[in-house]
């Protein structure tokens, strides 16, 4: 991704060929994802994400809309994760087992009692793991995120995506 952040704003529906998958369309319901850059590597970069409405499989279906799937999504990559070329990187989007995508942050009114609800959860290991393969890569300068949006519902979401770099499929961290 080369801006410094973003906005998908994009309806989606049910894939009629496939029930499994969402895809974007005119049709579809309304959806909007903005996005920060967190952190920049080589190849990857890590997001955050913040959604405005909760459609299903929102974020993959906007990033890959945008070619920039999560990494490790079999759904909505289309095979790019293969297309790696570092094999120790390649490899362990395998071994990962799931797709690099985390909800860091939860945030939402309670629906009956009125009260604000906040959950907090920091990177499993096995995405901590995956991030340390990139920790001897030349960074470019990490981005400060602005505060809370002051919404009512919010979501800090870290993922990992993929994105083209120079014509190669290349993982891109993305919270």
């Amino acid at each position: 991704i080369e801006q410094n952040s973003g906005k998908i704003d994009a309806a989606i529906a049910r894939n009629k060929h496939n029930r499994l998958r969402m895809k974007v369309a005119p049709s579809g319901r309304s959806a909007l994802s903005l996005w920060r850059v967190r952190q920049r590597f080589d190849k990857f970069t890590l997001l955050d994400v913040e959604i405005k409405t909760g459609r299903t499989h929102q974020i993959r279906v906007h990033l890959a809309s945008i070619n920039h799937p999560v990494v490790g999504d079999e759904i909505y990559n289309e095979g790019r994760d293969n297309t790696i070329s570092d094999i120790t990187v390649r490899n362990a989007v395998v071994t990962m087992r799931r797709f690099f995508l985390h909800a860091e942050r939860l945030a939402f009114t309670h629906p009956k009692t009125g009260e604000r609800l906040e959950y907090t959860q920091s990177l499993p290991a096995e995405l901590t793991d995956f991030l340390k393969l990139f920790s001897r890569e030349r960074r470019r300068p990490r981005l400060q995120t602005p505060g809370s949006s002051g919404v009512k519902e919010q979501a800090k979401i870290q993922l990992l995506q993929l994105s083209t770099v120079a014509g190669e499929g290349a993982c891109v961290p993305a919270k």
